[in-house]
């Protein structure tokens, strides 16, 4: 793990792919003298913890690349993911001290961080980071949704089909066309997979191997997912699947947060 400051006028800052999502995008920074200088670079290596459940969180951050998982103990032993964190993505939450899941590098993660007492006063002042804070409130209350409708599914290929579905949408640079082929990068393990949707790691590579054999995906090197048609994805997600696509992805800046 690493971690360094970022001068705001860097190119490793300048050239941020998501910048235009963040809290300090154009339309915040301009109110916000010398924002910039408030915030790091941390580096963490897929497996590395970011913070368990109980412990301080000094810090706010966004995600600049990577992916990192959210997750809680259950039954005593046995870990459930409630929220995946994707590039754009909010990682802690002013006011909030301590965190309350365990968050953990799912791929390579890069962290664009804030000092948390330091971003405190500053929403005190600063009517646009306070709008632009609520964005992202409401943008997490709606992917919550979407989790509810993945999680809520009774049977196992409907789970796996509606989570391959909302890591497309997320994945994606551009609005997903119902219609269209979808090709990614799965960057969850079969056993990551697992633990988001409360099934083990065999019953998810069954189900991953039925929507193969109904032609619905083709994997590649167990990682590379092409969906041939987004509708027959959609479809097997079960009823109200619709729902999973609502918020694109793409077109519109994401202001969600995730914090479990």
């Amino acid at each position: 793990m690493s971690r360094y400051d970022v001068n705001p006028r860097s190119p490793s800052c300048a050239l941020c792919p998501v910048r235009d999502c963040l809290i300090c995008s154009s339309s915040a920074k301009s109110s916000i003298p010398h924002f910039g200088m408030l915030r790091a670079q941390r580096c963490y290596a897929a497996g590395d913890v970011v913070v368990l459940a109980g412990q301080p969180l000094e810090f706010v951050a966004t995600v600049t690349s990577g992916i990192a998982s959210f997750s809680r103990t259950v039954g005593g032993d046995r870990r459930q993911i409630v929220n995946l964190a994707f590039p754009s993505h909010f990682i802690g939450w002013p006011g909030r001290a301590v965190s309350p899941v365990d968050i953990t590098a799912v791929t390579e993660l890069t962290v664009c961080i804030f000092n948390r007492a330091a971003l405190e006063a500053r929403l005190e002042k600063i009517t646009p980071l306070r709008q632009r804070l609520m964005e992202m409130r409401l943008n997490d209350l709606d992917e919550a949704r979407d989790w509810l409708i993945v999680l809520s599914r009774s049977g196992a290929l409907e789970k796996v089909a509606g989570l391959l579905v909302v890591i497309a949408r997320q994945l994606s640079t551009d609005p997903l066309d119902p219609d269209g082929e979808v090709n990614f990068e799965l960057p969850l393990s079969r056993s990551d997979m697992a633990d988001c949707l409360g099934l083990n790691p065999e019953t998810v590579s069954r189900q991953v191997s039925v929507l193969r054999r109904r032609k619905i995906i083709e994997v590649d090197n167990k990682w590379t997912i092409r969906v041939r048609a987004l509708s027959r994805l959609l479809e097997a997600a079960g009823p109200s699947h619709e729902n999973l696509m609502v918020h694109g992805s793409g077109a519109e800046p994401r202001f969600g947060e995730a914090s479990g």
